[in-house]
C-alpha cells in the first residue's frame, strides 16, 4: 500500500507541473506594445574587428549601423561606418515581438560569459516593453532563447539592408 500511495503521489505531482501555468507557453502577444524599443548589438568584442547595432521602436522605425574601427579612430585612420533606415511592416515587428515573449526573454539572466574565451562574438540585446526594460549580454556562448529571438531579428534584415553582413568599403 505505501508503495502505490508514493507513486500516487509522483504521478499527482508530474501532473501538477505539467498542467501548472507556470509551465505553460504565455499566449502570444495579439499586438505590439506601444511603448515597445529594440536595441540589438551584436558582432565582434572588439569594436575594431566589427560590430553591427540596430533599434527599432514601436512604429516600425529601424536604424542599422555597421561599423569597422575604434569608436575615435586616431588621426588618419579611418573608421568604416554605414546606416541604413528601414521599416519593419506589423507583421514583422510582432513577429519579433511574439518571439521575445515566446522566448521568455524578460526571465533570462543579465549576462551569459564564457571566461575561457577573451575574443570572439559579443551581443547585446535591451528591450522595453510594456513598462518593463531588460537587457541580455552574451559573450561567447549559446544561450537557445537568447539565439531564436535574435535569429529572428537578424532574418528580416536580409529583405531590408544589401549585403548587410558585409563590412568595409568593398560592400
Amino acid at each position: 500500500m505505501k508503495r502505490l500511495s508514493g507513486g500516487l503521489i509522483v504521478v499527482v505531482l508530474a501532473f501538477w507541473l505539467v498542467a501548472s501555468p507556470a509551465c505553460t507557453p504565455p499566449e502570444p502577444p495579439a499586438s505590439v506594445p506601444g511603448d515597445l524599443e529594440i536595441y540589438y548589438s551584436w558582432g565582434a568584442c572588439h569594436v575594431e574587428w566589427g560590430r553591427y547595432e540596430l533599434t527599432i521602436n514601436s512604429n516600425g522605425e529601424a536604424n542599422f549601423i555597421k561599423s569597422l574601427g575604434p569608436p575615435s579612430p586616431p588621426i588618419g585612420e579611418a573608421e568604416f561606418r554605414e546606416q541604413s533606415k528601414f521599416n519593419l511592416s506589423d507583421e514583422e515587428l510582432l513577429g519579433i515581438y511574439r518571439e521575445i515573449i515566446k522566448n521568455n526573454f524578460f526571465g533570462l539572466s543579465e549576462s551569459y560569459r564564457d571566461p575561457e574565451i577573451m575574443d570572439g562574438d559579443c551581443s547585446s540585446l535591451r528591450v522595453k516593453a510594456e513598462g518593463k526594460e531588460h537587457e541580455v549580454f552574451v559573450a561567447n556562448r549559446e544561450i537557445a532563447p537568447f539565439d531564436r529571438i535574435t535569429a529572428k531579428i537578424t532574418a528580416i534584415l536580409d529583405g531590408k539592408v544589401a549585403n548587410w553582413e558585409a563590412l568595409g568599403e568593398q560592400d
